[in-house]
């Protein structure tokens, strides 16, 4: 499978929602520096984890939760591949958390086919972003200037998707999330587990209207979401 590479990112601001399902953490993060006077067998300490340990979200509508679909364009070295974004908000910090689950055409769960409805086992392919076609993941404090502090990307769980016309709708169960870098140059989460940090979503029920994306300034030249959270955009997959 190929892997995707992204254009650069470019942040698109958008409205934070005022409503919210549950509490959980705030802050931003702090890095961690290494005091040489300390000795050369000192180890930095590791970074918080900014995530909760659980989610238990009941997204109450398009307040808090939303989808974007771009449908495949063009044909050959210029096409695109059909990709599907929801975000939905998991708490009402000042800088909340995001559950983001991205679907692409062609890459993971979906084999060489279109998304479609079903019931998918995060494994595999499916459990790292360069690779997936059922992205589950976590953004965590997420800043409307500069995104989120932290991505816990999905390792297992089962992913139910039971519409993707009008609602991208469906739901998780067990879905357990590990801590993983940040991409330097996109901004999108990495394939490298950082630390020991872990979150679960044991059961949730999602529906965000989409919104669909046509017409010019499509995935190929980088197009940003319409309604998205901050440095969140459409990243072309190369065929």
């Amino acid at each position: 499978m190929t892997a995707k590479l992204s254009f650069v990112s470019v942040a698109a601001l958008a409205a934070l929602p005022m409503t919210f399902a549950c509490g959980g953490d705030d802050g931003a993060a702090h890095p961690v520096t290494h005091d040489a006077s300390m000795g050369s067998n000192m180890v930095d300490a590791p970074a918080p984890c900014l995530a909760n340990d659980t989610y238990a979200p009941t997204f109450a509508g398009s307040d808090d939760q939303f989808a974007d679909d771009y449908p495949a364009e063009g044909s050959g070295s210029d096409a695109t591949r059909h990709v599907m974004f929801y975000t939905g908000y998991l708490n009402q910090d000042p800088l909340p958390d995001a559950l983001y689950l991205d679907l692409w055409q062609g890459y993971g769960g979906f084999g060489s086919g279109d998304i479609k409805t079903g019931q998918y086992v995060i494994s595999g392919e499916d459990a790292a972003y360069s690779t997936c076609g059922i992205c589950a993941y976590l953004a965590a404090d997420v800043d409307p200037d500069n995104g989120p502090a932290d991505y816990y990307f999905a390792q297992s769980g089962v992913v139910n998707i039971t519409s993707i016309t009008t609602n991208l709708t469906g739901t998780l169960q067990n879905v357990n999330f590990a801590r993983v870098g940040i991409d330097p140059e996109t901004g999108d989460p990495s394939d490298t587990a950082v630390g020991d940090c872990q979150s679960t979503i044991a059961s949730a029920s999602f529906s965000g209207p989409i919104e669909v994306q046509t017409g010019s300034g499509s995935a190929a030249t980088g197009k940003i979401r319409v309604r998205v959270t901050p440095n969140r955009v459409l990243h072309h997959r190369y065929m």
